[in-house]
């Protein structure tokens, strides 16, 4: 499928999901006070960074030939709660790097991020450009950052995402000292940038996507839950597997979680007359079994009435013949 044509799909999607009441514009509810004066945005980091440092010194991808990729979702400032909902109900494991920040101001967040399944991972602590800063205070930032999410989450990731992806050889150097490895991208949803469209951005995020790809986007970005649900829909029907950084670089990420589907399939309790249903299969998916289920009820109460109705003739038959 050449772009023009991925254009137009993914147009159509996105407005499915806008006209489904869950529009681009509409009013998100911050989930977290605003950032310190000095934190910086994203950076304006290039939608697939292949520098000269990438490889060896920076994860962005993995050689497979797997259709496998990795979910990493940055910063936590005014997180998109339709995020987190759609996560939760789509089974989605991934890496989150979070500002020490945010960490030390909205702990309840990045306590349910950990709680969807999700590894959490630092992004320094006030989200500065490392490539700026003298080495006592690259150092600082990233340890900073570091301990203040291992006091949320309790424990301190093996992994770090530099602010905009900046990193030179002081800050590598820092970081293989620390024993952090360092993550890049190799496609984003280009969500930090005003000026583009779902649309733009979802094509952008396909453009680069391939297997063993790191997919970057963010927890309250431009558009971020629009296009990502977009996207990861996709990439999932297409038949792609998508979890963490460290289930990409083991080649564990697990098969899809089947959504809308709770079981066990009924449960019964004892009632006047025989049992009672309480909770049946959820989902359109389970309608054809929900059906049969009834009409197999309508069968057995058939042949009861039927018993009945036989056995009443002949104790009539019976009575008068004595």
């Amino acid at each position: 499928m050449d772009v023009r044509a991925r254009a137009l799909v993914v147009s159509l999607g996105v407005l499915i999901v806008v006209s489904s009441g869950r529009g681009v514009d509409a009013a998100v509810p911050s989930a977290s006070p605003h950032p310190p004066e000095g934190a910086s945005g994203e950076s304006r980091p290039s939608p697939h960074p292949a520098g000269r440092l990438s490889g060896r010194h920076v994860l962005g991808s993995i050689r497979t030939t797997q259709r496998v990729a990795a979910l990493t979702l940055d910063d936590g400032y005014s997180p998109d709660p339709r995020l987190l909902d759609y996560l939760q109900a789509t089974h989605l494991h991934g890496t989150a790097f979070i500002v020490g920040w945010v960490a030390d101001h909205d702990p309840a967040f990045v306590r349910h991020v950990a709680a969807l399944g999700w590894m959490v991972c630092s992004h320094t602590y006030d989200h500065k450009i490392l490539t700026h800063l003298k080495d006592f205070d690259i150092r600082t930032e990233i340890v900073r950052g570091q301990d203040a999410v291992a006091r949320v989450v309790g424990y301190r990731c093996p992994y770090f995402r530099a602010p905009g992806g900046a990193v030179d050889g002081r800050v590598l150097a820092i970081t293989d000292a620390l024993g952090l490895r360092v993550v890049g991208w190799s496609t984003s949803i280009a969500d930090w940038e005003p000026k583009l469209t779902p649309a733009d951005q979802a094509v952008i995020a396909f453009k680069y996507m391939r297997p063993g790809a790191i997919l970057l986007g963010h927890w309250g970005g431009v558009h971020s839950y629009v296009v990502l649900k977009v996207v990861v829909d996709q990439l999932l029907a297409s038949g792609y597997r998508i979890g963490s950084v460290d289930e990409l670089v083991h080649g564990t990420i697990p098969p899809p979680a089947p959504v809308g589907r709770r079981l066990p399939i009924a449960s019964f309790k004892p009632a006047a007359g025989g049992l009672q249903i309480v909770r049946a299969l959820r989902g359109p998916g389970n309608l054809a079994l929900m059906t049969l289920g009834v009409l197999l009820v309508a069968f057995l109460v058939r042949v009861e009435y039927v018993r009945r109705r036989h056995q009443r003739r002949r104790s009539s038959v019976l009575t008068r013949s004595s």
